[in-house]
This record gives C-alpha cells, sequence and structure tokens, in this order.
C-alpha cells in the first residue's frame, strides 16, 4: 500500500481534514493514529481536508520550482490552488555560455564533494596543494563563503561523495591522504555537527570516485574497485531507514571508476569512466531500474571520466571531465539517459575535471576541480536554471 511514505489524512479518507498518516512496519496500510475527522473551512488560515492552501501567501518558487524562480503566490478564495499572476516564469534555456564566476573562500581543490542543503551551498573536504582537507565550506548564493568546520571529525578524505538524504548531508567512501580507502560514513543535520552512520556493514567499501545518488526513500552505492588488494568492487549498496543493505555482489561496469550518474525517470544511469590503470576512457551508458538487471549503451559524446552529471527539470546535464587529451567545458544533455546531443562545447566555466556540482531550485554551481593544466582550482561558475 505505502513504503515508508507520509500522507495527509484527507488524502486517505475524506472524512478527515486534519493530521497525517504514515506508512506502517509493514507496508500493508496507515497509522491513522492521528487523523481527526471533520470539515475543511476555507478561510481560518489552516490547510485542512484537501485544501492546496488557505489565506496564505507562498513564494512561488516553493510552489514550482521548474516553472518559477521568483515572485509571490496567492491562495485562492476557494482554498483550491495559488494564483501565480506575479510569479516570475524560469527562463527557456540555461544560459551555459554566460553565468557567473566567483572565487571561492575555500583553498583550490579537486575530488572534493557539493551539496545544496537548507538554502546553502556546501563544499566538503578534497585534495589540493598542500594535501587532503577535512574541512567544511558554506555559502548562500556561490559567492561570499563561510568555513563551518576546520576539521572535521569524518577526517581527511578525497574522491569521496556527498548527498542530501533523510534531511541530512551525507558523506560517503573516498580515500585519505595515504592513500587509504574509508569505509566510514557521517552525517549531518546541520552541517557542522557530524555523527556516523553505526548501521554501516562489515563488508561495505564503496572505493574511490564511485557514484551515490538518491532515489525516493533510499540512497545508492555504486561501489568500484578497491585498488591492488581490493580488485573488486564491492557491489550495489542500498541504505533505507533500516540501515544499509547490498542489493547486488556485482557491478556492470567491472573495474571501471570515476564515472558520473543521476537518475530519470526512477532509472538510474551511470556514464563513462577510466580502467583500472588510468590509460583508457570510454563513453559507456549503464543503466537499470533497480541497481541488480544492468543493460549499455554507446554513447554520443567524448569518452571521458572525472565529470559530472546532474538532473534538472527531467533532463539530465553532463559537464566537462578528463578525455586524456584534455580537460573539457562542454555541456551535453539527455532526455532519456541514453541519447546525448551537445549545447555548448565551450561553457562559461574554463575546462575542468574531479570538480563538484551542486543545484539550488534557482541556481546551478560548479565548484573547483583540476584546470587543464594540471592545477587546482578554487572558481566558482553558477547560472541561473
Amino acid at each position: 500500500v505505502c513504503d515508508s511514505e507520509t500522507r495527509r489524512c484527507a488524502e486517505i479518507n475524506p472524512e478527515y481534514y486534519l493530521g497525517m498518516a504514515e506508512c506502517n512496519e509493514t507496508c500493508d496500510g496507515w497509522d491513522e493514529s492521528d487523523c481527526v475527522k471533520g470539515v475543511a473551512e476555507c478561510g481560518n488560515g489552516i490547510v485542512e481536508g484537501l485544501e492546496v492552501c488557505d489565506s496564505s501567501i507562498d513564494d512561488c518558487v516553493d510552489i514550482d520550482p521548474s516553472k518559477y524562480s521568483g515572485g509571490k503566490a496567492y491562495c485562492l478564495d476557494d482554498c483550491s490552488g495559488w494564483d501565480t499572476i506575479t510569479c516570475t516564469e524560469r527562463p527557456a534555456t540555461i544560459d551555459w555560455t554566460g553565468g557567473h564566476l566567483f572565487v571561492g573562500g575555500f583553498e583550490p581543490r579537486a575530488s572534493h564533494c557539493a551539496v545544496y542543503f537548507k538554502n546553502r551551498f556546501w563544499v566538503i573536504a578534497g585534495s589540493g596543494v598542500d594535501g587532503t582537507f577535512s574541512d567544511v565550506w558554506s555559502s548562500s548564493d556561490g559567492a561570499l563563503w563561510t568555513k563551518e568546520v576546520s576539521s572535521g571529525p569524518f577526517g581527511e578524505r578525497q574522491r569521496h561523495k556527498c548527498v542530501v538524504y533523510d534531511e541530512k548531508i551525507w558523506i560517503i567512501g573516498g580515500r585519505d591522504d595515504s592513500g587509504t580507502n574509508i569505509a566510514k560514513v557521517w552525517y549531518s543535520s546541520d552541517g557542522i555537527v557530524w555523527n556516523e552512520d553505526s548501521s554501516v556493514v562489515e563488508d561495505f567499501l564503496p572505493g574511490s570516485n564511485f557514484e551515490a545518488l538518491v532515489r525516493g526513500g533510499s540512497l545508492f552505492v555504486f561501489s568500484v574497485a578497491g585498488g591492488i588488494f581490493n580488485p573488486i568492487a564491492k557491489g550495489v549498496w542500498e541504505r533505507n531507514i533500516h540501515g544499509w543493505n547490498r542489493i547486488s555482489e556485482t557491478v556492470p561496469y567491472d573495474s571501471i571508476s570515476s564515472f558520473a550518474g543521476g537518475v530519470l525517470d526512477g532509472t538510474f544511469y551511470l556514464t563513462g569512466g577510466i580502467d583500472a590503470s588510468f590509460s583508457s576512457v570510454n563513453n559507456t551508458i549503464w543503466y537499470s531500474d533497480d541497481g541488480i538487471e544492468w543493460s549499455s549503451a554507446q554513447g554520443d559524446f567524448l569518452p571521458r571520466a572525472f565529470h559530472s552529471v546532474v538532473e534538472i527539470n527531467g533532463v539530465l546535464f553532463l559537464l566537462g571531465g578528463n578525455t586524456l587529451m584534455t580537460r573539457t567545458n562542454d555541456v551535453l544533455r539527455s532526455n532519456d539517459g541514453k541519447q546525448w546531443g551537445i549545447i555548448t562545447t565551450d561553457a562559461g566555466f574554463s575546462g575542468r575535471s574531479s570538480h563538484a556540482v551542486a543545484k539550488s531550485e534557482v541556481r546551478l554551481c560548479v565548484f573547483g576541480g583540476t584546470l587543464s593544466d594540471g592545477s587546482y582550482t578554487n572558481s566558482v561558475w553558477c547560472t541561473g536554471i
């Protein structure tokens, strides 16, 4: 009937007008103990029954972030929806060749991670000229930065992943300054205080330059081989409210790493990557509905690794990367995860790899990375979406 969801009581039974119902532990029904029977009354300032709103004003972005970038929306007199006449609609296309270029407050770095969480962009750890970082930085706009944590308890790490899941930032895998792969997972509800995930099981080892994606109520990790002493990837893992579980002991990409992926219409897509000898890149696309059974296709883009993929309004975009010939600043898009078209070969950010990408409701930013001359950068490029 349900699975780890919460729903308004009125959607389950029209006799209810207040309360939220949670899916029960066996997923075969709803816990209606907090539901209250009665009749909704439009105009009392309380969203009841099947009302969309009630005498309220809201940001247009919160109502439909895919359509609006600003303005205020006003609740209709019958509480059935919103008057969006003052909302600012998003532009039809993203400005990939313009945008804004900032100098990040953090030290130049690569192999870091970035997310958008609680109205701020966050850049976490990575490697630079002086070694590996364990710091945490945040910014509301990509231009002005605050060092939130100088030395996080998760330790120095690079080539890791961070995602927003279960209303927390999660830091997963990667390696320390000595090159040792890390199995421990940490999470934070505010980006400042960090806790170790005690549910990590013994065999869990995502490796370095793997991928982590969130779909529905679960976090998925697509592990990579762990070097000479761990030549086989540890499989595909799922983290849900009950903890970690390996859903597949095999992976379709063998010893390939440094691929980038996204989720589109519930399907996982992993693109590109580099072989174990770091001598050959590819443009293969692996895709799966469940993380267990996989298919592959040949992507119509330049083979590469250490790139980024981001989903925006139901479209996947591929940004930059290392082709072994150069570091690119091109952008490609795909509506189905398999067919890719070039938007631009010269985006507003300089050619780079091992960078990080994060998006808010209205903005996409590219953080740091390694430039074509091999140097680290702390440049931040942002554009409206």
